[in-house]
């Protein structure tokens, strides 16, 4: 008879279990499922025409109440979690958790002294095994000595387990008594906690804390995914909208006239992506702000604790202008760190004449010239001030924001947008709306607002029903997507310091973070 080596007989019949059942053969199978199972439902039932849509203003305006609705809520929730004292579920908890460390507290002193007793207890019971070991051996040693008639040798093995023995009673008496302790260290834990389900460890106190913190994160999952959704379809429904608009004047732009911009403007964003860490500053001091107003007073903040080289401030008002100008300079001094004035403007070079407000000014083709030869090495975390930069032409604007990122400077673009635009004023635009750091201080006034190429373009490609597939517009295409990328990109860069002061990193510090 054949037999494995286990000894299973390899002859016998299979056992009756469904896992040795033959397969079934392929003629038996039925594959008709697909046309015998429509549920009573044929072609003919499918609706002949297309539903009727609904209003999309009415769609629209509907979608973004929800959509800011579960922008507030995801927005609570991640204050909440990650903030504030903790999410739903962790609040709730939050009495049980003071319960259970109220009680560990009591109980952590009987704990203690049970771990030690246990502890005891084994060593005792070892030392008691290995004795009595020992014990037996040299027994059977005596016993082999008298079989080979060597009574020394058996004499001195009996003289040896003779002095071992003297500790016995002692050693037994002590095993008893580790056991008698441990057991009443046992016994008082039981009686503080109440029996042993009301023994609670930091084990116990971890997992009910990991467990509220995983329901709130679970919640807040789900929040930003309904966000994230309705953000989807506020989209989709503003570009159909969009659609309706297609024949408006201004979608007869001439896209490759706008190009050469857009190609400027693109590169300039990205080039003023750039950290600059030595560039926070400490709190101006308070007598600086107290001629601002409370939104002039937080964009001074804003401008101080961020870590960003490139930074664009857009005021309204000329007088909030110079008053914010000298208290994010006040800031910067107020941190030892210098402060270059480039004036771009004859109204705004007679202002850092009459106002100092810097350690040194120069103009711009002077200044810009020294800065990017090599001429002129500020250190890390100095000030670089252009009071309305929009009157810098092209270039000069270009050298200066790669300048701020590459020696870890910050540069403070300041325009004046109800004055007459400067040369580059398309780039400023540009920057404002693209970084989503940029400040603005006051309304500024409809007819004063000047366009990038970047925005015309995109006003244009969503008023088309059908973008044309041709080189320019698939190159204004790829732009707008550049922008958007950077875009996105930049919202993530431009999250607030969360508590002032907390990993400020003063001049002449560079903890190399960059894009």
């Amino acid at each position: 008879e054949q037999t494995s080596q286990a000894g299973v007989d390899l002859t016998a019949e299979p056992p009756d279990d469904h896992l040795y059942e033959p397969p079934p053969d392929p003629e038996d199978l039925d594959y008709g499922y697909v046309e015998d199972d429509l549920g009573g439902l044929d072609f003919d039932d499918l609706p002949r025409h297309r539903p009727t849509p609904s209003s999309i203003d009415a769609d629209l305006s509907e979608l973004r109440r929800r959509r800011d609705a579960a922008r507030d809520e995801m927005t609570a929730l991640t204050d909440a979690i990650f903030r504030l004292g903790g999410g739903p579920a962790e609040t709730a908890a939050a009495a049980e958790l003071a319960e259970l460390h109220h009680r560990h507290s009591e109980q952590r002193p009987y704990q203690h002294q049970l771990a030690h007793a246990h502890a005891e207890w084994v060593a005792a019971e070892h030392r008691r095994d290995t004795h009595h070991s020992l014990l037996g051996q040299l027994a059977g040693q005596i016993t082999a000595a008298d079989a080979r008639a060597d009574r020394d040798l058996a004499d001195r093995f009996q003289a040896h387990r003779d002095e071992l023995a003297q500790h016995t009673e002692v050693i037994d008496a002590a095993a008893v008594s580790a056991r008698d302790d441990r057991d009443a260290a046992h016994a008082a834990l039981l009686e503080i906690a109440g029996g042993p389900e009301g023994i609670v460890t930091d084990r116990d106190l971890d997992n009910r804390r990991r467990a509220a913190v995983e329901a709130d994160i679970a919640v807040l999952t789900r929040a930003r995914i309904q966000a994230r959704d309705l953000d989807n379809r506020v989209r989709r429904a503003e570009a159909a909208a969009a659609r309706v608009f297609a024949e408006r004047s201004h979608g007869a732009l001439d896209l490759t006239r706008e190009l050469d911009q857009m190609r400027e403007e693109i590169e300039l964003v990205e080039s003023a992506g750039l950290r600059s860490p030595a560039g926070v500053y400490a709190d101006c001091p308070e007598s600086a702000t107290a001629a601002l107003s409370d939104a002039g007073r937080a964009v001074v903040g804003n401008l101080v604790d961020s870590d960003m080289a490139v930074q664009l401030l857009q005021v309204a008002d000329p007088s909030e202008k110079l008053a914010t100008i000298r208290a994010v300079a006040l800031a910067a001094h107020h941190s030892d760190a210098k402060v270059l004035a480039i004036p771009a403007s004859p109204a705004a070079n007679d202002h850092a004449r009459r106002h100092r407000y810097s350690n040194a000014t120069a103009s711009p083709s002077d200044a810009i010239d020294k800065l990017t030869s090599g001429e002129w090495t500020p250190p890390p975390g100095t000030l670089v001030i252009v009071d309305d930069a929009d009157h810098l032409d092209d270039a000069q604007l270009r050298r200066l924001t790669t300048h701020a990122g590459a020696t870890n400077t910050k540069l403070l673009l300041v325009t004046y947008p109800a004055a007459a635009a400067g040369p580059s004023r398309h780039l400023t635009a540009a920057l404002a709306a693209t970084l989503p750091w940029s400040q603005q201080l006051g309304e500024t006034p409809r007819n004063a607002t000047a366009d990038s190429a970047l925005s015309r373009a995109a006003r244009h490609l969503s008023d088309l029903s059908a973008i044309p597939d041709d080189d320019t517009h698939r190159e204004a295409t790829a732009l707008l997507t550049r922008r958007d990328n950077l875009v996105e990109v930049y919202r993530n860069l431009a999250a607030r310091v969360a508590a002032r002061g907390t990993g400020r990193t003063g001049p002449g510090t560079d903890l190399g973070a960059s894009l």
